[in-house]
Formats: C-alpha cells, structure tokens, sequence
C-alpha cells in the first residue's frame, strides 16, 4: 500500500495527508525517500485520529527554550488527539 503523512498548514492550522515514498523504517523512526519538501511540518502523534482539513494545534513544551527554531530543531510536535503514532504509515 501507499504511505501517507499528514503535513501541518501554518496558515489554516490544519493537516492534509500527503503520500511520501518511504526509504526505511528503523524502530519508530522512518526515513523518508521522497514526497516532502525542505521545511515541511508532518504530525508526529494522534495521526489515527485525524481527518484532512482538520485544525490543530503545535505542541510547544514548557521546557523548550528555543521557540524561534524550526520544528525539528526545537522538539516542536503537530500533535492531534491523545495518543502518541508513526507519522508513516506503510
């Protein structure tokens, strides 16, 4: 089947599933070949949940220090519902 992630909108909030072409998945670490594009955010948890077009909302930590870094710099998380998932699903 076809792999998907759900990539974040800055600008409506909300999350759109996007096929990616998965190269490897490595424990709960997948490695991406293709389908996204430099800077993109995809949802990291509560995946399961989530409908396209749906809003939510960035998981900020208490604890990050660093706001005004990219996501994947910062520890940022697109998070929808409360379970923790893969964004790739194969």
């Amino acid at each position: 089947g076809q792999s998907q992630v759900w990539v974040f909108d800055a600008a409506s909030s909300s999350v759109q599933p996007q096929a990616v072409r998965v190269a490897r998945i490595d424990g709960n670490e997948a490695v991406i070949q293709s389908g996204l594009k430099a800077g993109q955010q995809v949802v990291i948890a509560g995946v399961h949940v989530l409908s396209a077009g749906q809003k939510v909302t960035v998981f900020q930590s208490k604890y990050d220090k660093s706001k005004d870094q990219p996501a994947a710099a910062a520890g940022n998380s697109v998070v929808a519902g409360d379970a923790a998932a893969a964004a790739a699903k194969p």
